[in-house]
């Protein structure tokens, strides 16, 4: 072979190994593929890592244990136990997440919720909650609130009884509680705000029995509550009443709301 041929014949190999390098390198794509599996699993491992949070944080909110206290047809206050608020409804633990206190109808009321509230003056959607309709003055410092056991003066938002899928029903019942107030840190409605204000915060200790019957087994919620959000979502009852009475006053509660010295401070 000349030194020409042999020349021309390695130029023909060189070009066809050149032209096999691609598919040797087409292999490497699925290698590519699993090496980016890491950052999938990392992925997949953080998604199971929230998930789980998320998981753990339901599970405390439902598994939180209630303070010790046994339910009763006469409470007390020196009954009251001094640990955070929880209960008991239908022998399953109820957590108390979020303490809501703002004007009703004709008085004052106080929601206890088992979900959290994520603005002063926004709503709790889905949530479980009991809801006591206060008689008596406007609430302050040292305010104190008796009810003996009788139907009415509120409702629990509750499970129904037997229904996992989720459901709930107004629980309305024969009812005892004692309620303080140790904390009132509100300031006065303006009537010039917004229709929805944040009125300030409270504390105090409840104890709520509610009197079973049927598929309702005996219940409770006792304890102490801190920073309670007080808020008034829209006009007050007494700012009707004097609307009523006299258009343009829309000062303190009516006389018969309470006293005009214990109207929110």
């Amino acid at each position: 072979m000349s030194v020409r041929a042999w020349l021309i014949t390695g130029l023909a190999v060189a070009t066809l190994g050149c032209g096999d390098d691609p598919p040797k390198s087409r292999p490497k794509a699925p290698e590519k593929a699993g090496a980016e599996k890491p950052a999938d699993s990392k992925a997949a491992k953080g998604t199971d890592a929230k998930a789980g949070e998320a998981a753990k944080g339901a599970a405390g909110a439902e598994g939180a244990a209630p303070p010790a206290y046994t339910w009763t047809e006469t409470p007390t206050f020196e009954g009251i136990p001094a640990a955070p608020a929880g209960g008991m409804v239908n022998g399953k633990p109820f957590p108390v997440v979020t303490v809501l206190v703002e004007p009703g109808l004709k008085g004052w009321k106080i929601a206890f919720h088992d979900q959290p509230l994520k603005r002063p003056t926004g709503l709790i959607v889905g949530s479980h909650h009991l809801d006591l309709h206060l008689q008596g003055d406007t609430p302050a410092v040292g305010s104190k609130y008796e009810k003996k056991m009788t139907f009415g003066g509120g409702y629990w938002q509750v499970p129904k009884p037997g229904d996992d899928s989720g459901g709930a029903t107004s629980w309305n019942a024969s009812n005892a509680y004692v309620l303080e107030f140790t904390q009132w840190d509100v300031k006065p409605y303006d009537p010039e705000g917004p229709v929805f204000q944040e009125g300030g915060t409270a504390s105090g200790r409840v104890a709520v029995n509610y009197k079973g019957s049927g598929d309702f087994q005996n219940s409770w919620l006792a304890g102490t509550f801190e920073n309670a959000t007080v808020r008034y979502m829209g006009k007050p009852y007494w700012v009707k009443q004097a609307e009523k009475a006299a258009p343009g006053d829309a000062g303190a509660p009516a006389a018969d709301a309470g006293k005009k010295a214990d109207a929110p401070k």
